[in-house]
């Protein structure tokens, strides 16, 4: 099963899924809160790779970041917050109430930091390039991924800032949205050009997975191991930053288009 199968599989599984009358306590319809993951072993693809996929479908924060490893001294703890999922960036402590303390392990691995930390510098490929998280914000029927190899460091100033507060133009989640709800009032016309240029960037990114490797893994024969992980954080950057070129220009376009009326 390919990457582009996977995404397509994810987006009818989310169309039909069932829809309840639950209500959270918060008021929120417990449908908009079930979250959807699919996971795919290394026999049930086409080139034998492992395959995980999460759709977040609740009001929880989208900043992300990468944690750096650590190794910590003996008796040293750790917190147990509540209200993590509500910040709006990582240094945000407004939401935050520290529950207590429990003892810190004595190493811990770089971590891609999102709404459910999922995967660390060693996620899916036993060498330092590592797998490839392929992100999407907003709606996954619309936005492009972005790939995010689990060897790289840091992540664009933009993804660190959560967009489910407010209306931000610094926070990437917005750039997405405004598009794709542009896009949703005239779906039948907009999704003409949305749909191809969401899936030239994932064919995009799957075709130059190999060239990508090819280059890092040169890089750490040398025992280049940060000139490996810039390569990929640039990598990471200038992919997402064609990105949101291209959806400036498609939430231009829809406006100059239906400018008098949806």
């Amino acid at each position: 099963m390919s990457i582009r199968e996977m995404a397509l599989m994810a987006m009818g599984m989310l169309a039909f899924a069932p829809v309840t009358m639950a209500v959270e306590p918060e008021g929120i319809p417990l449908e908009r809160l079930s979250c959807t993951s699919i996971m795919v072993g290394k026999k049930a693809s086409a080139d034998g790779s492992v395959m995980t996929s999460h759709t977040c479908d609740g009001r929880y924060r989208t900043w992300m970041n990468w944690v750096a490893a650590s190794y910590n001294m003996p008796g040293a703890t750790t917190d147990i917050c509540k209200g993590l999922m509500r910040t709006e960036t990582a240094e945000s402590k407004d939401r935050v109430e520290v529950l207590g303390k429990i003892p810190q392990v004595e190493r811990t691995y770089r971590f891609l930091n999102t709404a459910y930390p999922c995967i660390n510098e060693f996620s899916n490929v036993p060498e330092p390039v590592g797998g490839v998280v392929w992100m999407s914000l907003d709606n996954p029927a619309e936005s492009p991924r972005v790939p995010i190899y689990c060897g790289s460091t840091k992540l664009p100033e933009m993804l660190s800032i959560c967009g489910n507060h407010t209306f931000r133009e610094d926070a990437a989640l917005w750039r997405f949205r405004r598009t794709n709800r542009m896009a949703t009032l005239r779906w039948g016309e907009s999704r003409k050009s949305l749909e191809p240029a969401r899936d030239y960037f994932l064919a995009k990114g799957v075709r130059e997975i190999p060239y990508v490797r090819s280059i890092c893994q040169e890089f750490l024969k040398h025992g280049k191991t940060k000139e490996a992980a810039d390569y990929l954080n640039g990598y990471t950057s200038d992919f997402f930053g064609a990105e949101l070129l291209r959806w400036d220009e498609l939430y231009t376009s829809y406006w100059k288009r239906f400018w008098s009326g949806f």
